[in-house]
């Protein structure tokens, strides 16, 4: 499944998410420990060691009536078949780089340590830059010229969101695609580490930050949704947040001032954060953060990480600790996607290689009503998996969200799955159908 590796096998990774609203305050907050879990809830309203994830405390779901309507909100938008693998004609009319439309790239391209290609298939001199703040917003600096970062492509002299395609023309070999090129890390700077008396958060290197935006942007990708990225004012918060949780070997959304490298930067950044402890790499606890094991009452992490309105994040490592800065909100607004719901893993052909945990849907419109359930169709054989449904508490990401944990016979690679989720009120509608078609991308 996921490429996840552990400093030892006997370490426990620890996660913790902030709950809250974008761009809201802090409210509900979580802290787990990842594999051979134990969950504490240490930055509650309660702050209390001895709390465990029996006595986490929760929000209360209002339970809607149900619509009076039973009909079904059949995303055949989100279904595919096999008669989409149909022969593709490239066109680079006017283009001389870029995507040709069936994969590929126009000609003759762009020298890639000077130029950059833009969204209208044009070759455009990168600015120099010998500093971060040299760069506009949504680049970084790479190799002395500023790049748009992951997610995002050249248009004019602003980056813009690369629009995400559309799950109906989605092919397998596209999705693969994607996942081999975009999955693996590609930095080479080291990871800054301190230890007290010295507490020098040092600086995370931008090549880290990218391999972190790409495998962030990749799952966004992969749902739906449009991408993120990293402000530095946030990357240098999120820096000294992250120095703290390695220094003390802990996490605390509000870590006491009595705390080894205490500062008030990184304890206000804490209390706005997804906190990590126990991955060698920031894009490592990425995966972490969206698998959630171990905060299955919630999933904050992951709802956090897959909110449409998710844009500005910060992004912090050190030694061990990671902090990512998640409540910057500016993400449905600035690049226009909004969709009415997102679910994980999404529909059309997603990697079984990033499917850990547990599967969820999230309402970005609409609510829940009653009590929702899942039917979940192996289309191979019209089995159904049986499963249970566990409604979320709000004040994560987005608020109107389920899980659905798979009782016996598990989702496999090369199978495909009608989800159906009954219990929904959404555009008048009681129940939304979509189908996922798992692939193997290694």
């Amino acid at each position: 499944m996921l490429r996840i590796t552990p400093i030892l096998l006997v370490t426990l990774f620890l996660i913790a998410s902030c709950g809250g609203t974008i761009n809201q305050q802090q409210t509900d907050n979580d802290e787990i420990v990842d594999n051979n879990t134990v969950v504490d809830d240490i930055c509650s309203d309660v702050d209390s060691a001895e709390n465990s994830d029996n006595d986490r405390e929760t929000v209360d779901d209002t339970t809607l009536p149900d619509e009076e309507s039973d009909e079904t909100i059949d995303a055949t938008d989100f279904e595919t078949s096999d008669e989409d693998e149909v022969s593709c004609i490239p066109d680079c009319s006017g283009r001389v780089c870029g995507n040709n439309g069936c994969g590929g790239s126009c000609a003759p391209g762009c020298n890639t340590t000077t130029e950059v290609c833009t969204l209208e298939g044009q070759c455009e001199t990168k600015p120099e830059c010998t500093i971060k703040s040299d760069c506009a917003d949504k680049e970084w600096c790479n190799a002395e010229h500023c790049e748009c970062q992951s997610g995002f492509i050249k248009s004019g002299s602003t980056c813009v969101a690369v629009a995400s395609t559309p799950f109906e023309e989605r092919t397998k070999d596209a999705v693969c695609a994607k996942y081999n090129s975009e999955y693996s890390d590609r930095a080479i700077s080291t990871i800054p580490s301190t230890s007290s008396p010295t507490c020098d958060a040092g600086e995370l290197g931008w090549d880290h930050i990218d391999d972190t935006v790409r495998r962030l942007n990749l799952y966004r990708w992969l749902v739906g949704i449009g991408p993120s990225y990293s402000i530095e004012s946030y990357n240098s918060q999120s820096q000294e947040a992250a120095m703290m949780m390695d220094v003390n070997n802990s996490l605390s959304h509000s870590p006491p001032s009595s705390w080894l490298c205490y500062t008030s930067v990184g304890a206000n950044a804490a209390g706005q954060s997804n906190l990590g402890l126990g991955y060698y790499t920031p894009s490592s606890t990425v995966d972490g953060y969206v698998i959630d094991t171990g905060n299955e009452n919630t999933l904050g992490h992951r709802r956090w990480l897959l909110s449409p309105g998710l844009g500005k994040v910060g992004i912090g490592h050190s030694g061990r600790g990671n902090s990512m800065f998640v409540f910057g909100g500016g993400g449905a607004n600035d690049i226009g996607n909004d969709p009415d719901f997102v679910t994980y893993p999404a529909a059309g052909y997603y990697p079984i290689e990033m499917t850990g945990g547990l599967w969820s849907i999230t309402l970005i419109r609409g609510s829940f009503s009653g009590t929702p359930s899942a039917t979940v169709v192996q289309l191979s054989n019209s089995a159904s998996l049986a499963n249970t449904v566990t409604r979320m508490p709000d004040n994560y990401g987005d608020t109107g969200t389920i899980a659905i944990k798979f009782n016996g016979a598990q989702p496999q690679a090369g199978e495909e799955y009608q989800v159906t989720i009954n219990g929904v009120s959404l555009n008048g509608e009681t129940s939304l159908s979509y189908v996922t078609k798992l692939v193997s991308c290694q």
